[in-house]
């Protein structure tokens, strides 16, 4: 059974149609790059977090306090292995020039696996 269209649909058509145009590339279809940009900034905020949750621990020697900066460590601790994790392919070329054959991109996946287990 179908619906016959009216002018309310047709406009929700377009609407979501020029949602989806609007959205920018790392919003709809993200990949290991925004992942790594997202861990990167995420290991800076929480670093600057930790930093100063302990400094404010050791004025106030307030258990809140300290859990707080405990917090962003572990906080840090998992971006930075998502960065590690995430590592980009290019930057594993044994020339330096950023070029990597399809050989060398297996391999360095396979051995990128082989560390994770």
């Amino acid at each position: 059974m179908s619906v016959p269209a009216n002018d309310d649909t047709i406009v929700i058509d377009v609407q979501q149609s020029l949602a989806q145009k609007l959205k920018p590339r790392w919003w709809s279809h993200p990949d290991e790059r925004d992942a790594q940009t997202i861990s990167q900034l995420s290991c800076l905020a929480t670093s600057i977090a930790a930093i100063v949750g302990l400094e404010l621990y050791t004025f106030s020697k307030s258990p809140a306090i300290l859990a707080y900066a405990l917090e962003n460590v572990v906080d840090f601790v998992s971006s930075a292995i998502v960065v590690w994790r995430f590592y980009p392919v290019k930057y594993a070329s044994t020339d330096g020039t950023g070029n990597v054959t399809p050989e060398q991109a297996s391999l360095f996946m396979l051995a990128r696996e082989k560390k994770a287990r």
